[in-house]
């Protein structure tokens, strides 16, 4: 099920691996953490990915509620 979750996912954003989900290339950021400004988290589409997680685990749940009626 994690896996299927996964995929579906992926297929919906190009990948489930963070770096690659923010648009970062392996050294494009210091490893020191930026300070978390506004300006910060306009850049980072996190808020909408996890909104996209709930919605696919919503729906499985959805289906297997379904299938065991």
């Amino acid at each position: 099920l994690v896996q299927e979750v996964a995929a579906e996912f992926k297929n919906i954003n190009g990948s489930i691996i963070c770096r690659e989900l923010l648009g970062l290339s392996p050294m494009s950021e210091s490893p020191v953490p930026s300070d978390r400004t506004p300006e910060y988290y306009r850049k980072r589409p996190c808020e909408e990915l996890v909104g996209i997680s709930a919605r696919i685990i919503g729906n499985k749940i959805i289906e297997s509620l379904s299938e065991t009626k």
